[in-house]
């Protein structure tokens, strides 16, 4: 549970259907200062009654650790969590798509930032790119025009000018079945030369902020690499 003060007024997302429904509550001042899209389901915009607010299409886990993160532990942020598919020392995993997701919906462009920041990060820390799964589920869980399917495409441009496989023949086989745009996207999204994405990371490419608002991953690259 988080916030439970006294003084605080309180509010219920209910996240999830069935047997895989939660209810967690959070303080709403605090909530509604940091999400927009909650704030005006607790303001009568969406449906929302009673203190309550219902998402049954999310997952309780991805909610709460999206907002833990943005709640309480915002100066970390994302890059906190560990490899994408992996665990820290207290069983703790993300799934970028699954936040990636998560951000989009709620408009949080921030994070949105932050999340690629940490893929970038991590395939560059890691000596990685993007594998065919990696591909896959980006194009099925993220829109033509998400910052996420632009860096697997710059990816697979940059592996294929440096002759590095992102898996398997059969593998791409099933996923250009399955896919057959994927050409067209690679060659219309991508620049004419092969750029490395991960060298990229300080230079806001897979960025949504403006010119106008502040960096915020490019002060957490600047705090890796001190």
């Amino acid at each position: 549970m988080f916030g439970s003060a006294m003084d605080t007024e309180l509010v219920h997302l209910i996240v999830g259907e069935d047997e895989h429904q939660r209810r967690l509550e959070f303080d709403r001042k605090l909530l509604c200062a940091k999400v927009p899209f909650l704030q005006a389901m607790f303001n009568g915009h969406f449906p929302a009654s009673d203190g309550e607010a219902h998402l049954p299409t999310d997952r309780a886990g991805a909610v709460e650790q999206l907002l833990s993160i943005l709640l309480y532990d915002a100066e970390a942020g994302i890059a906190r969590l560990p490899h994408a598919g992996g665990r820290s020392q207290d069983g703790e995993s993300w799934n970028p798509f699954e936040l990636y997701a998560l951000a989009r919906k709620w408009c949080l462009l921030g994070i949105l930032d932050e999340i690629m920041d940490t893929l970038l990060w991590q395939h560059f820390w890691n000596e990685e790119l993007p594998a065919v799964a990696f591909i896959r589920e980006t194009y099925d869980r993220a829109p033509g025009n998400s910052m996420l399917r632009k860096y697997v495409l710059w990816a697979v441009r940059f592996a294929r000018g440096e002759g590095i496989p992102c898996g398997g023949e059969q593998e791409w086989r099933e996923f250009l079945e399955d896919y057959p745009d994927f050409e067209k996207d690679l060659q219309e999204t991508v620049p004419t030369q092969e750029l490395d994405p991960r060298a990229l990371l300080n230079r806001c490419e897979f960025h949504l902020h403006d010119a106008e608002n502040p960096c915020r991953g490019r002060r957490l690259y600047n705090r890796r690499i001190q």
